[in-house]
């Protein structure tokens, strides 16, 4: 999956907060006792417009209950240089909004992606920054930083972030109290079963010594995350980007935690018992879990649960990570695990599991895509339990084309799966093995005939296409009862018929594909509603809304005129042509046909609009004598 295609997946989805606003006014801005205070870099105004703006450190001492604090693009820092534990400490009731250019009338005006508003903990000026003052390279901190850029503690949902970019944080261990930050949160500490709201934010370029480079939760808190992306953080121990310690309710939609690195879950670690986590919506690519001492766990992901915890994952993509010893995608000790919609590949690990590596556990995977990964042992899946204690169901899944040439042992002796003594219960999958089909109802041991794979041994990489060809043996082949969600990976519906192929699976039509995307087959055009228009008018085609369902674009767009008299369009290629209506009989029909063609050369069903000419209605004069 390339990096644009990685990048659409992170389109602002999230959670939307509605406040009536009315007019600014000038003194405090107020309206239905929500107040507006403004903020930007360097000033030292009233805080009530953006001529009189303040500080941002500022507005939050002075901000009360139902207030907004809207920030303009640049950057803040908690306080100046001398001391490490200065931070924006968020409050209940009081809403920190980013993304304003400074001259806006409604918050729906700002633009957070292009006015970015950076919270830095970079107190002296010192550390590696790009042109937005975020820091790239968070080993290379110099000096003292704050612990925390933004600390949370006991708040509930009200306290909000939304459309920042943290960055510059350093949580170090200390002897010297005045020094000390406890090791965790470098980006943002959260504590004291704490709840508050963070949308539409980046946390980049920040550090902890040992847990949450980027986040870290404790005491049993509930943050909302949604639309918001963890890159390039770093921690000594537990995860590089997020790290959560002690059981905690979380459900968390729309990240991308891309780049971070630990030595145990590079992206995201969960530690204690008792969790019930829920992550939708999520990608995790290139994070890394190293050491130079001691096993690594969890590239992408270390849930380290107990036997108490829940964790679902549902639309996850894990690609391009690395771990030295275990789970170059996820490590899973602990708990029992659901992974529905999801993908593995590209990623590798030094010892066991280059997908996957559990403990103590097993998953249940539903229509899940295994494939490209690379370790020694259990290229695609290595477990590892207590006798008669764990099944791993694998349900309308692909595993295969994982690679593991030092396995030597286990009950299922091959490069996909590697189990000491777990049992395996398969249904409806396609498991690639050196025998003949694992056994159970309605698998099979086909190549799935993948768009584009790429071999496990050029992994970590984010190379490759995982959607199924056409003449795919794992198209409908799947098993409908078993179908847990309304879409696949790509969003798209997940029982989508293709009528080229001879359904195999268990159900009616349509019939679910295997694996986490489902075949769509060919391109679609639609067109816009049949017309009615007067001579002389500017008629325009609509074509946009035409999509192929395995997002291979660009589409081309060939319109052709199949109906009427001859008219002439401005561009026969174009997404959205132009003509004018001739002057011919009332109520003459003209019919024109779209067809697309994908990037691979599949077109589309041809599908036609109509326009139907009027003449103009006259209303005769009539003048008295």
């Amino acid at each position: 999956m390339s990096n644009k295609a990685l990048i659409s997946r992170m389109v602002s989805f999230g959670l939307v907060f509605v406040f009536t606003l009315a007019l600014l006014a000038p003194t405090g801005a107020s309206a239905d006792s929500i107040t507006i205070l403004f903020v930007k870099p360097g000033t030292s105004g009233d805080c009530s417009s953006w001529e009189n703006a303040c500080d941002l450190q500022t507005a939050l001492t002075g901000a009360a209950t139902a207030t907004e604090i809207w920030a303009a693009q640049g950057v803040y820092k908690p306080g100046p240089a001398g001391s490490n534990q200065v931070t924006f400490q968020l409050k209940n009731g009081v809403s920190l909004y980013g993304g304003f250019d400074g001259t806006e009338t409604t918050r729906s005006q700002r633009d957070w992606q292009a006015h970015l508003t950076v919270l830095s903990g970079d107190l002296e000026d010192n550390d590696p920054i790009d042109d937005n003052g975020i820091v790239t390279d968070p080993a290379a901190m110099a000096g003292l930083n704050a612990c925390h850029v933004v600390n949370a503690a006991g708040l509930d949902s009200t306290a909000i972030l939304d459309g920042f970019t943290v960055t510059g944080g350093s949580a170090l261990l200390d002897n010297d109290p005045a020094r000390n930050c406890g090791g965790n949160g470098g980006g943002m500490n959260i504590s004291g079963s704490c709840s508050p709201t963070v949308i539409h934010t980046s946390f980049i370029g920040n550090y902890a010594r040992n847990s949450g480079g980027g986040i870290y939760v404790s005491s049993g808190g509930n943050p909302i995350l949604s639309d918001v992306i963890i890159k390039n953080n770093r921690t000594n121990t537990n995860g590089g980007g997020i790290a959560v310690d002690v059981g905690a309710e979380l459900a968390w939609d729309h990240l991308l935690i891309e780049g971070n690195v630990s030595n145990n879950g590079g992206g995201l670690y969960i530690g204690g018992s008792y969790h019930t986590l829920r992550i939708s919506n999520a990608t995790f690519t290139n994070n890394l879990a190293t050491s130079t001492c001691c096993w690594t766990y969890g590239a992408g992901v270390y849930a380290n649960m107990g036997t108490g915890g829940h964790f679902v994952m549902d639309n996850v993509v894990f690609q391009g990570n690395q771990s030295g010893a275990y789970g170059g995608g996820m490590h899973i000790n602990g708990g029992h695990p659901t992974l529905t919609n999801a993908f593995f590949s590209g990623n590798r690990s030094g010892y066991v599991g280059g997908a996957i590596s559990m403990q103590q556990s097993a998953a249940d995977l539903v229509n899940t895509t295994i494939s490209g990964n690379y370790s020694d042992h259990g290229g695609g899946i290595w477990i590892q339990v207590n006798p008669n204690i764990e099944t791993l169901s694998v349900k309308n899944s692909i595993i295969w084309g994982n690679e593991s040439p030092a396995s030597t042992s286990g009950t299922l002796f091959n490069w996909q799966i590697w189990m000491d003594s777990a049992k395996l219960d398969a249904t409806y999958s396609d498991i690639q093995t050196q025998e003949s089909v694992v056994e159970g109802t309605g698998n099979i041991n086909l190549d799935p005939q993948f768009v584009s794979p790429v071999g496990a041994a050029s992994a970590p990489t984010l190379d490759g296409d995982y959607h199924l060809q056409t003449t795919s043996p794992a198209i409908d082949a799947g098993d409908n009862t078993l179908v847990t969600t309304a879409i696949d990976l790509d969003g798209y519906p997940r029982r989508m018929d293709v009528s080229s192929v001879i359904e195999t699976g268990n159900g009616t039509t349509p019939i679910v594909d295997m694996g986490a995307y489902e075949a769509a087959g060919l391109p679609s055009a639609i067109v816009n509603d049949d017309q009615t228009v007067l001579i002389g008018a500017q008629v325009t085609l609509d074509g946009s809304a035409s999509y192929d369902p395995l997002n291979r674009t660009p589409l081309t767009y060939q319109w052709s005129q199949t109906g009427g008299p001859t008219v002439t369009l401005s561009d026969p290629t174009a997404m959205r042509p132009t003509f004018t209506a001739p002057r011919v009989t009332a109520g003459t029909p003209l019919t024109f046909t779209l067809v697309v063609t994908n990037s691979i050369d599949q077109q589309s069903t041809p599908v036609s609009v109509v326009v139907t000419v009027l003449l103009p209605l006259y209303i005769p004069l009539v003048v008295n004598h």
